[in-house]
């Protein structure tokens, strides 16, 4: 007998060139949540929905909603250098990224201007959970960081990296 095959779908990982490349065509705020998604592995509507009130001495708390009417899950990250030394206003209900309202379409034209493979905000997740693989991360602490419920999810993130 021969085995069926299993299909993996492997999502691109962008390489540090390339990250670089967007980052300098990149105005001071899209520089700050591209920097912020890509050392976070944070879901773009996380780093969205960031407060003043959500950074602490050294780490970020996170939020997002595991279901469409569930409760909002947070869990906190180190706190990335791209958040060092800003203006924190008076009231700390402010958005940190307050600009966008949804998902930015930034990111997306300038890999299509730069002719990179196509990429995108969910791309860096999976570069993030490879990356600590590679490290030799333990899986159920690259887990924790994602914010997965459960190890398989975690599994479909880790890839290769060249």
């Amino acid at each position: 007998l021969k085995p069926f095959s299993v299909r993996k779908d492997v999502k691109y990982i962008p390489t540090d060139k390339e990250i670089e490349d967007v980052l300098s065509l990149c105005t001071l705020s899209q520089m700050r949540l591209l920097l912020f998604v890509r050392d976070t592995y944070c879901r773009i509507n996380e780093a969205l929905n960031l407060t003043y009130n959500d950074i602490l001495n050294d780490k970020v708390v996170l939020y997002t909603n595991k279901s469409k009417n569930g409760d909002r899950v947070h869990r906190k990250v180190a706190l990335p250098d791209c958040l060092n030394n800003l203006e924190i206003p008076k009231d700390k209900t402010e958005r940190v990224f307050c600009e966008w309202k949804e998902e930015p379409r930034f990111l997306g034209k300038k890999v299509k201007l730069l002719g990179q493979d196509s990429w995108s905000w969910h791309n860096l997740r999976h570069r993030g959970a490879s990356m600590m693989s590679k490290k030799v991360i333990p899986l159920y602490d690259i887990m924790r960081t994602l914010g997965h419920q459960n190890l398989e999810t975690t599994q479909k993130y880790l890839q290769e990296l060249s």
